[in-house]
């Protein structure tokens, strides 16, 4: 049996989504096709061959509801007069809204892994790891087998690009994951949180810094009996700003 699945952040409200997982199944069976062919020619001539099961999926991180039908034939006119003709062919929707951490916890899988990450919308979601305990990361790193790291590794640098993380900093993250090491690769998850609050802070510290600097010029030129529409234009404060100040002295 094979597998299709696509990945959708908005959802499709158009018949564009079970169209394009059929275009998908279609091409899946058409390289079947070609490569029983080339094991054995003519096996796709004779009434006993069949194609295989190809089970479709919809990964969707959206965060509304998914509303779309599921079923290629709901989107087709006049489906109940030409029912016979046209496919009913559906696809299997995973939304990530459905599971909470703590589900994904239990599943324990690399699938789960992925779901974790992606619920990521800010670095200060980073902190949602804190308390996962070292040994689920061993237990899906364990799991994996060796020509899949790389895969997950990739996986795992293109949902932290959604951070818009640094390309250094994602290519250090799949470069631990990829060489075995999860719980350190989440270990640094946490440290970089933390680097990116204290940065925020010191950015805002400057801007503080910046701003009652400001205040003090305004301050003294109040004081040497500058007009006010000078101050407005050189300080770019507000009028009610200047007054509250000069209310102060």
């Amino acid at each position: 049996m094979f597998v299709v699945g696509l990945v959708e952040r908005q959802q499709k409200v158009d018949f564009r989504m079970a169209f394009r997982i059929l275009q998908n199944v279609v091409l899946i069976w058409n390289e079947f096709e070609l490569e029983q062919e080339a094991i054995d020619q003519g096996a796709t001539k004779r009434k006993s061959f069949r194609y295989p099961p190809i089970l479709p999926i919809v990964y969707y991180t959206g965060d509304s509801k998914w509303t779309s039908q599921t079923n290629y034939f709901d989107k087709v006119y006049l489906n109940g007069i030409f029912e016979a003709y046209i496919p009913k062919f559906e696809y299997l929707l995973v939304a990530a809204y459905d599971y909470t951490k703590e589900d994904l916890l239990e599943k324990n899988n690399i699938l789960a892994l992925f779901l974790l990450i992606d619920k990521l919308k800010s670095p200060d979601d980073f902190s949602m790891f804190d308390d996962i305990p070292d040994e689920f990361f061993n237990s899906i790193q364990s799991k994996t087998p060796k020509h899949l790291t790389e895969l997950m590794g990739e996986v795992i640098e293109v949902f932290l690009a959604k951070l818009d993380l640094p390309k250094e900093q994602r290519q250090e993250f799949r470069k631990i994951a990829v060489e075995g090491n999860l719980a350190e690769m989440f270990s640094q998850f946490e440290n970089y949180s933390v680097r990116e609050t204290l940065e925020r802070g010191r950015k805002e510290g400057r801007k503080e810094g910046i701003k009652e600097g400001i205040e003090e010029i305004v301050k003294n030129m109040l004081v040497e009996g500058i007009g006010i529409d000078i101050i407005l234009r050189v300080s770019k404060l507000s009028l009610e700003h200047i007054m509250s100040i000069k209310e102060e002295l």
